[in-house]
């Protein structure tokens, strides 16, 4: 049956006494889980595409699934293996983009909830890497009334006979032999987050040293006090809570109380700042002061390409309206592929580093020295920061009046964006709408952002609309700009 234990085929050559080496081991679990994800969205598309049957998607999924969280399991275990000889913190990188694998799996399928996919099952929008979710209903509940049984057997009959398909939701098996595998994969994860958040935060210690190690503490600094991640993440995993650790602030001496938000700092603490900028001077009674950090220059628009990016001058209120104008010189199909205008003043309630920005695009070749408006702009691209299990930057919308300059505006928009924004890739959804009377894509537009490096990278729906998600990563310069410093 498909639902059985997965075949170990293809497998590599084993290693002497048929002991396969740690490092091999990982490899090897990552490589075939990649595999199984990239089946995971040809399951998605296919799907999409209404290419196959309800049951045969449905029963094609669940065995994916199945397969999935097995290598995923696998993938955790043979990383602790190999951290366990002598490697403790280090980091196993992704090997398409060099990040914490383990945090990558933390959010890798969690594109699940908003696609296709989620009419079969019912998958959860948090991170659920081992497909804990779809499978809550496993066991039915005890029916209080006793006449359920033989109502829900009634409707089960007149559904068979009128010959329809049950396309209720489907519930995703679990053996309990996976469980407690389960929970210490979770709980192996969730300490992966801890401990780089918490370096995140701390800025002091090296990626693969562990905390308050002295490989860890810079020369000069006190190591901060110790922190237990493993139960920290127990406490969290207890508890099903996202997980936001701090680092906890060093005690101060009790010859020197902390100061009070109204009271100046005692005149001991005082000191010049030093002419060298590297320069830590410990000062009396244990108080230790830096310079202050420098801000460095802000980023260079890049002076080349077709177009150049100057700020819509608009208010929130009026923004609508010059949108709408503008809009009305645009190609339909280029301007319904994006998001609509509605989305668009919807994302302006987002007022942190989120909010989205808005820019015209003007032709350097021609462009005048007026402040361009609504009917002499040549485009618009509106873009915002993201930040999620990585910093992204979203592309919500990009049209131009003349669909040859497609292309050119994307190359203005990806390098303006890569610029001024620290993410690791760019994603643009396209919206499926009337193209010459079907709803598709418009293949054209599409075309575009495939040529400029933009690849599938998942389905989603919004509002009853069907979407596409492309992503562009970033590359080393000089193919994009180099990513600035996080105040940007």
């Amino acid at each position: 049956p498909r639902l059985g234990p997965m075949a170990r085929c293809l497998s590599r050559g084993r290693g002497r006494a048929g002991v396969v080496p740690p490092a091999r081991a990982a490899t090897d679990s990552v490589a075939a889980r990649e595999a199984s994800l990239r089946r995971l969205q040809r399951v998605a598309q296919t799907h999409a595409a209404q290419t196959q049957s309800w049951p045969e998607v449905r029963r094609e999924l669940i065995d994916t699934l199945l397969h999935l969280r097995v290598l995923s399991l696998d993938v955790v275990e043979t990383i602790e293996q190999w951290r366990s000889g002598g490697r403790q913190g280090a980091v196993w990188p992704d090997p398409h983009t060099g990040e914490n694998y383990l945090l990558k799996m933390k959010d890798d399928t969690r594109w699940l909830a908003e696609s296709p996919l989620g009419e079969i099952l019912r998958f959860s929008s948090k991170s659920d890497p081992f497909f804990v979710v779809p499978s809550t209903g496993d066991a039915p509940q005890t029916p209080t009334n006793q006449m359920t049984p033989t109502l829900q057997a009634q409707r089960r009959n007149l559904r068979s006979a009128g010959g329809g398909s049950d396309q209720r939701r489907a519930v995703l098996p679990l053996q309990n032999s996976l469980l407690r595998r389960i929970r210490a994969a979770e709980l192996s994860i969730l300490k992966e987050s801890v401990q780089a958040r918490m370096q995140g935060a701390g800025g002091h210690w090296a990626v693969d040293a562990p905390l308050g190690s002295a490989a860890a503490t810079p020369a000069g600094l006190a190591a901060p006090p110790s922190v237990d991640v493993a139960a920290a993440a127990a406490a969290a995993y207890s508890q099903q809570r996202p997980l936001v650790p701090s680092v906890p602030p060093s005690p101060v001496p009790p010859s020197l109380p902390g100061p009070s938000a109204q009271e100046p700092l005692p005149a001991s603490v005082v000191a010049e700042t030093p002419t060298d900028a590297a320069a830590i001077l410990p000062k009396a009674d244990g108080i230790v002061l830096a310079p202050p950090k420098q801000r460095p220059p802000p980023p260079k628009d890049p002076d080349t390409g077709a177009f150049v990016l100057h700020p819509v001058a608009a208010t929130i209120a009026d923004i609508g309206e010059v949108f709408k104008r503008y809009v009305a010189r645009v190609d339909p199909k280029i301007a319904r592929s994006m998001e609509t205008q509605e989305s668009l003043l919807e994302a302006l309630e987002d007022e942190g580093t989120g909010a989205p920005e808005w820019f015209w695009l003007v032709r350097r070749e021609g462009q005048a020295s007026a402040v361009p408006c609504p009917m002499s702009a040549d485009g618009l691209a509106v873009y915002r920061l993201k930040r999620m299990s990585t910093t992204i930057g979203q592309l919500l919308h990009l049209s131009v009046v003349d669909g040859s300059w497609v292309e050119d505006a994307i190359d203005a928009v990806k390098a303006r964006m890569f610029a001024w924004l620290p993410i690791r890739s760019i994603r643009a959804t396209l919206w499926f709408n009337d193209v010459d009377g079907e709803f598709a894509l418009n293949k054209d537009f599409e075309a575009c952002f495939k040529k400029k490096r933009f690849r599938w990278f998942q389905l989603t729906n919004s509002k009853g609309i069907r979407g596409q998600v492309m992503n562009s990563p970033r590359q080393e310069p000089p193919e994009d700009p180099a990513a600035p410093a996080e105040e940007f």
